[in-house]
């Protein structure tokens, strides 16, 4: 009997172990219904954003130091050009846009520019001087916009007569007379003063011939003045500018190519504003009457830092001033028809030197074949052996040379400034190159006497 208690006790432990086993088993999940369709996996399909226009600032191209708009009779509206920038899945592509060849929209600005002649020049000055020449009678009048930014009325027609009363851009006088020869223009102040300006320094428009004429002023007479040492002028280079004016180039305009020392307004601008004082040079009136429209002239030739790379490279050029693609020095020869260039080159290539040569060259032999007359000037610094590490006076022998084989007129200024305190240079601490007083007024001083030897 007990063995049987027992067995039976045995059997319902074993049906209780296997029903426990059974309750811990995970439930089986439900059959999907056949009506449930997976999703698909995802597909990534970049979409671009709409693509953005950037606008190139003045950093994302060539943008030189720029000539005042006031070097220029006009200015221009131009399209710049503007870069297309899309974001594409392969990344960001940069696609230029080339931008419409500019406009040119004319402007009176302040300082004018001397116009082309299209009539040979005579070779020789009539004898005749612009001195005392009384005030026109009284006749038709006209108004005036003075286009110049400062300069002084004369008290005859010459750059070289005492002053009447200044003058500024902007100002509105009453043009009473005008010279024959139409270079000058007699205007009277609000106060009531007369005084003589150089007709580039104002607008009169249409009504300037109907002026009465004063007194003819004639270009000047060229008095003989002593010839200093460090100027040299062959009897081919006289030769060479009769040359240039039978060939139509303007024989009362010079220009000027080089850097931050010629710039106009530390250099030929000054006699125009009265700046230099050309009163004890009486033997230089002459030739400054004669050249009288060059001095208020800004050239884009001129500029500082210029290299003799810079004059064949375009963008050097304010758009819309020069066709696409000329360079300074033959937008600036086009545009005053000048007869003689003076090029005064290298104190910005005194890491480049050793390519000095050949561009130099190359700017002469282009004056020459345009028919204009060069003048060379070598230059007061030594900036290419100091700083670039040039043999000594490397650049200014290269002048010296090249004026001796072509046969040019020399300024060897670096010989004329050997006398003067710190050799005409201003004393900047270290690799001094621009000119002190008394050196830009030896500089402008050896340029009249060698215009004043040329037409001799």
């Amino acid at each position: 009997m007990m063995i049987r208690i027992k067995i039976r006790l045995l059997l319902s432990c074993v049906v209780l172990a296997l029903g426990a086993c059974a309750g811990s088993t995970p439930p089986t999940p439900p059959a999907r219904s056949a009506s449930v369709t997976p999703a698909p996996a995802p597909t990534e399909t970049p979409v671009p954003p709409e693509p953005e226009i950037l606008a190139l600032s003045p950093t994302d191209v060539p943008n030189p130091t720029r000539l005042p708009a006031s070097a220029f009779p006009g200015t221009a509206t131009a399209t710049a050009p503007v870069a297309t920038v899309a974001v594409t899945p392969q990344g960001r592509i940069v696609s230029p846009t080339p931008a419409a060849p500019p406009k040119t929209t004319p402007l009176a600005l302040a300082t004018p520019l001397v116009r082309a002649s299209t009539s040979p020049q005579p070779p020789a000055p009539p004898a005749s001087t612009a001195t005392n020449v009384a005030p026109p009678a009284p006749g038709l009048t006209a108004m005036a916009v003075i286009r110049i930014d400062g300069a002084f009325a004369r008290t005859s027609p010459s750059l070289t007569a005492p002053h009447a009363f200044p003058v500024f851009e902007g100002n509105l006088l009453t043009a009473v007379g005008r010279t024959k020869d139409g270079q000058w223009v007699a205007v009277t102040s609000p106060e009531g003063a007369t005084g003589w300006l150089l007709r580039i320094y104002a607008d009169v428009g249409a009504g300037f011939v109907s002026l009465p004429v004063a007194q003819a002023t004639g270009a000047g007479s060229v008095t003989p003045a002593s010839f200093p040492a460090y100027l040299s002028l062959p009897a081919s280079a006289r030769q060479r500018y009769r040359a240039a004016l039978a060939a139509g180039r303007d024989g009362r305009v010079f220009t000027v190519a080089g850097a931050c020392n010629s710039e106009a307004y530390a250099y030929v601008r000054r006699v125009a504003t009265a700046l230099y004082d050309t009163s004890g040079l009486t033997a230089l009136h002459g030739v400054v009457q004669r050249f009288a429209p060059s001095f208020s002239r800004v050239s884009m030739a001129a500029r500082g830092g210029y290299t003799v790379a810079s004059l064949f490279d375009p963008s050097w050029v304010e758009p819309g001033l020069c066709p696409l693609g000329e360079g300074p020095l033959a937008c600036e020869l086009r545009q005053t028809n000048a007869s003689v260039i003076i090029i005064e080159l290298g104190t910005g290539d005194q890491f480049g030197w050793k390519d000095f040569e050949k561009h130099y060259r190359a700017i002469v032999d282009y004056a020459l074949v345009a028919g204009a007359l060069p003048i060379l000037v070598t230059k007061a610094d030594d900036l290419d052996h100091q700083q670039g590490g040039a043999p000594a006076g490397y650049i200014n022998a290269i002048v010296r040379r090249i004026a001796g084989e072509k046969q040019l007129p020399l300024i060897d200024f670096h010989t004329a400034t050997r006398g003067l305190p710190n050799y005409g240079l201003l004393d900047e601490g270290n690799f001094d190159f621009h000119l002190s007083p008394a050196g830009s007024d030896l500089h402008l001083q050896a340029t009249l006497q060698m215009l004043n030897a040329l037409l001799q």
